[in-house]
């Protein structure tokens, strides 16, 4: 497929599977096979470059296998902090109003917490690294990390440095840094808490 042909094919995708999201641009990532989709949530302003492999728009367009694009979906959507409509009611592609709150899990926090990140990586290296937040909210928070840092899906430790108070949770997105940028790492908390950050989120 020609690029043009895949950026097509994503940003189409996209526009069913994320009404709720504002679709700015798609654009080939330099130097290999994967693309940036560039999303915003019309209500924080939130942004994302999920980025999506020309592998995985290949097996849906040519295979019928949506499974890891539509995965991609969905993660981007639990970044941005909505709940998609699900494939079977009915819904998916429709017009839903943006404003509505019902569709948030819990709302978000622009908030620099300092923090501690524990976890052991596969091969059994310890590591305790400084990190603070960006955004928070009951269900997870989007941190800043120089490396090392965890690993996609892997379970960590997060410390509260002012308040001493710990929890479980699990990286579900690592936004690789640019030159002399941190990390940026996605954390889904193993529990919902608003009693970790100390704050209380609108309603």
């Amino acid at each position: 497929m020609r690029q043009e042909e895949v950026v097509e094919f994503i940003l189409q995708r996209s526009a069913r599977a994320l009404p709720q999201l504002k679709i700015l641009c798609c654009f080939p990532r330099g130097g290999d096979s994967f693309f940036f989709l560039h999303l915003r949530d019309p209500i924080s302003l939130a942004e994302l470059l999920l980025p999506i492999s020309e592998t995985w728009v290949q097996e849906c367009r040519l295979q019928g296998d949506s499974s890891r694009l539509d995965r991609a979906f969905d993660l981007a959507a639990k970044i941005l902090d909505f709940q998609p409509p699900s494939v079977g009611d009915g819904k998916r592609g429709s017009k839903m109003n943006p404003t509505d709150t019902e569709r948030r899990r819990s709302q978000r926090v622009h908030l620099v917490v300092p923090l501690n990140v524990v976890w052991t990586t596969p091969d059994g290296v310890h590591h305790n690294e400084p990190a603070k937040t960006e955004v928070v909210n009951a269900h997870g928070g989007l941190l800043q990390m120089k490396e090392p840092y965890p690993g996609f899906k892997e379970v960590v430790e997060l410390s509260h440095s002012s308040t001493a108070r710990s929890c479980k949770g699990r990286v579900a997105w690592v936004f690789e840094p640019e030159d002399g940028k941190l990390v940026r790492i996605a954390i889904e908390l193993a529990v919902a808490s608003q009693a970790f950050w100390g704050v209380s989120f609108p309603s």
